[in-house]
């Protein structure tokens, strides 16, 4: 399918973060993600440790 498997070139974890604040998965202020449980089994929760996405999001920009 050919899509991308890392983050936006020049965009700093901060940013990309400011970019997710204002997504539509964000519901009353609290940032929601679509995670993988398994193969076509995807969840959406808001039950994870915020203080490393930053780290996440620059492991994937490398």
């Amino acid at each position: 399918a050919h899509l991308p498997i890392t983050g936006p070139v020049g965009l700093s974890p901060e940013q990309f973060l400011e970019h997710m604040a204002v997504d539509k998965k964000v519901l009353s202020g609290k940032l929601r993600l679509v995670l993988l449980q398994g193969l076509g089994e995807a969840v959406v929760t808001s039950d994870f440790d915020a203080a490393l996405l930053p780290q996440v999001i620059a492991s994937c920009s490398d």
